[in-house]
């Protein structure tokens, strides 16, 4: 793996999601060419939490929640 290399985490990325970084991997077996690097998303959840943290992520839930039912809402009606 060369150094260096930036992945940009786009919006909406998921655990177990991959990206494909063509090009970027190890060099090829008797090539002058590069392989592909695949990028795997892996989550850790926090098992400790302070006071502030708890309270941004359920302000966080209720704003997605908000924006679901908007979505869900404008669905339904056409």
């Amino acid at each position: 793996m060369r150094s260096g290399l930036f992945v940009e985490v786009r919006s909406g990325t998921q655990p177990g999601q991959k990206v494909v970084l063509k090009k970027k991997g190890i060099k090829t077996r008797n090539s002058y060419s590069f392989g592909d690097q695949y990028v795997h998303f892996n989550v850790s959840i926090p098992s400790n939490l302070t006071p502030r943290q708890r309270e941004l992520i359920e302000e966080f839930a209720k704003e997605d929640q908000g924006e679901y039912d908007k979505r869900a809402t404008a669905g339904a009606s056409g």
